[in-house]
Formats: C-alpha cells, sequence, structure tokens
C-alpha cells in the first residue's frame, strides 16, 4: 500500500528516563507482570505471578505523555456545566472527533528562527505574518492542510534526565528557560478561514508555555 511513499514516524521514544510526561505530572512507570518462570525480590520472594511461559509488562501512564493528540474536551467545558467558555464543543471527545479531519497533506511551516527567542517561561510566539510569508514563498494553504510548525525544540531538547527537565519542567514548572514556539490566537483564526483542521508541532503543547484556558480555547472555538 505504501511501496510508493516515504512514510516518516514523527512521534517520540517514551521511556521512564526521557521528559514524555508534561511538566511536574507522573511519569511513566512499568513493571514486569509475567516472567517465563518465578522470579524472586531481594527479600527472596516470589516478586511476580508465574501464570505460563511467557512475558509481560504492566505500566501505569498520564494521558499527556509522549507524542499525543488534544480534542475540544480538553479545554471546553461541556454544556450545562456554568463554568466560563462552556460549549458544545465540551462534548467532542476523541472517540466522536471525525477521523478525516486528522489526515490530509502537509504544509510544514519552518518557525526554528524564533527557537528561544523569549523570556524565561513565556514562548515565543508564531505569528499570522510568519504563515503568510510561508505562504508567499510555497503558495497558499489549502482547505484540508495539516499545518505542522517545525521549530527543533524537541530535537533540541528531548534528552535523557537530567537534561530533559529542559522541555517542559524548567520553561513551564521553574520559569527558568523560554519555552517552546507556539502560534497566536489569531493564527487560528486565520487558518480556520482557510479550512484547516488540524495541526501539529514539534513542542510539547500548541499553547504556549505561559497560556491558560483562553489561549487555547480561541484555537478550539471552531471545532
Amino acid at each position: 500500500l505504501f511501496t510508493d511513499y516515504n512514510v516518516v514516524d514523527l512521534t517520540v521514544l517514551i521511556a521512564e528516563n526521557l521528559p514524555a510526561h508534561w511538566g511536574s505530572n507522573p511519569p511513566l512507570q512499568r513493571w514486569t507482570n509475567n516472567w517465563f518462570v518465578p522470579l524472586k525480590n531481594q527479600y527472596d520472594n516470589q516478586a511476580t505471578a508465574d501464570e505460563g511461559p511467557y512475558y509481560s509488562q504492566r505500566y501505569v501512564i498520564d494521558e499527556h505523555t509522549g507524542t499525543q493528540v488534544d480534542f475540544p474536551a480538553h479545554f471546553i467545558p461541556p454544556p450545562g456545566s456554568g463554568l466560563p467558555f462552556a460549549g458544545e464543543a465540551g462534548t467532542m471527545t476523541g472517540d466522536k472527533y471525525p477521523v478525516n479531519r486528522l489526515m490530509g497533506p502537509a504544509a510544514v511551516v519552518d518557525v526554528s528562527e524564533i527557537l528561544d527567542q523569549a523570556e524565561p517561561g513565556k514562548s515565543p510566539v508564531i505569528t499570522v505574518a510568519m504563515v503568510q510569508a510561508w505562504e508567499k514563498q510555497h503558495g497558499e494553504i489549502q482547505a484540508g492542510t495539516v499545518v505542522l510548525f517545525r521549530s527543533g525544540y524537541s530535537d533540541r531538547y528531548y534528552k535523557p534526565f537530567p537534561e530533559g527537565r529542559r522541555l517542559t519542567f524548567e520553561p513551564v514548572v521553574l520559569k527558568t528557560k523560554p519555552g517552546w514556539p507556539a502560534p497566536q490566537p489569531q493564527v487560528m483564526d486565520y487558518l480556520y478561514t482557510k479550512g484547516v483542521w488540524h495541526l501539529g508541532t514539534d513542542g510539547p503543547s500548541m499553547g504556549p508555555s505561559d497560556g491558560g484556558q483562553a489561549v487555547h480555547v480561541a484555537g478550539l472555538k471552531h471545532g
């Protein structure tokens, strides 16, 4: 099926020693559930249930681990909740989202020139002018296009700990380093007028490191 195409896997590796989780959220945890033969721990007790000659693991994982997609219900409360920004989009979870909106030809917008160009705790801003400059060079973004912002952030900072603290913990929790490039809300409005439904980024979030719910809702209100 894919013999005439190059398939590029853009997902990041997840492991206990990598910053695959968000900020100070719980990291990935995994342990052996069963082994080919019974095992004993340091107290000389059987550590795992031996149910046959096979190897399996158990794991606990936060939903914001590794490469992921956010749906409107992540930031928009449901109708009737009485909360700010509540609306019908707050009922749109992953199981209800149209799969065809997650697919399409990619427009890779290079924003690497603004990488790290922000104050500690804040993200460099991707502007409408930057998107329009890309269009001037490559042609107008068409309806159904998947817009991908390439900054080089994950390539630079997705490293094993302790270096991995730079990915989200330092810019979001400690606020000692700049965050990843993130689009201003006006970019979302502009791309919506183009018929764009799906965007991607090589940063930890589509929203800025210093953004709150209002910033994220601006990008989801059309969904």
